[in-house]
Parts: structure tokens; sequence; C-alpha cells
């Protein structure tokens, strides 16, 4: 709004503060004033809405549907949940990149059994891994993005 010397006492008029000389003065002002009458009828008009009285259970069947809402549905993805789904995915990266040429290293002529085929198709996957240990990773890891996501999809819903 604009600037007044009566601006700070509408207030004042409005709630009957005022004594009888400067309530007849600003009332003559107000006839030619249009920013107090402005001010004045905002006033009022706020006046009206904080004294209207509040309609009793307005709100109250909006805030039992949000509770009956919440109470039925899933509950959302936790951190824990989060914090256990990485350490699936880093034990998974561990397992393939670490555990598994230690174990097609493993002879298996220690054994008091003859497992000669299961040595060679150790060799062959140990030399197999190691030639395409690039490709073999990007794979694991499109796996583990891919899981990572359907994961979450399952879990939103």
């Amino acid at each position: 709004m604009g600037s007044c010397q009566y601006r700070d006492k509408i207030l004042d008029y409005r709630l009957g503060l005022l004594d009888a000389g400067d309530e007849k003065a600003f009332q003559v002002h107000l006839e030619s004033c249009p920013i107090c009458r402005k001010e004045l009828q905002v006033e009022s008009e706020i006046d009206k809405e904080l004294s209207a009285e509040l309609e009793p259970g307005a709100i109250e069947h909006l805030v039992i549907a949000r509770l009956r809402l919440l109470k039925s549905a899933d509950p959302a993805t936790s951190l824990f949940e989060l914090i256990r789904m990485g350490i699936y995915a880093a034990a998974s990266i561990i397992g393939g990149f670490v555990i598994l040429p230690i174990i097609l290293k493993i002879p298996y002529k220690v054994l008091s059994l003859d497992f000669s085929i299961f040595s060679q198709l150790g060799n062959y996957l140990n030399t197999f891994i190691n030639t395409h240990i690039i490709i073999i990773g990007l794979v694991g890891v499109l796996f583990l993005i891919s899981s990572t996501i359907l994961s979450l999809r399952i879990i939103r819903e």
C-alpha cells in the first residue's frame, strides 16, 4: 500500500482505542484518503475471518482419511534396507571377482579321488576369466544395476 500519516492509527480506530478528538479527525481524513479506506477494509475483512466460528469436524475427516491411508500403505524403503542391499551387492562383487578365481585355482589332485575333469574345467574357466575379466566385470555391473532397479521398483509397489 502507499504511505499515509494516519496509517498507524487504522487499527486503533478499528478497535475503538482513539479518544474522541482523534477519532473525529481520523473520520474526516478517512473520507478523503483512499489508502486508509482500503486499509480499513482489509482490517475489517481480517477481523471478520478471525471472528468467524469454525465448524467442528470440518478437518477431522481429512485427518482420519490420511491416517487410514498411512496405515494401509506399505512401509517405504528404510535406510537399513538400503544398507542391506548395498552389503549384498558388495558381497556379490567380492564373490565374483575374488573368491571364484581362488576356488578355480585349487588343485583338485590334492584330494584322494581323481577329479581331473574338474581340474581341466577349472583351468579352462580360469583362463577364460583372466582373458575376459573386463567383459565379465561389465556384465556383473549390468546385472547389479538392473537387479537394484528391479528391487527398488518392487519395494515401492
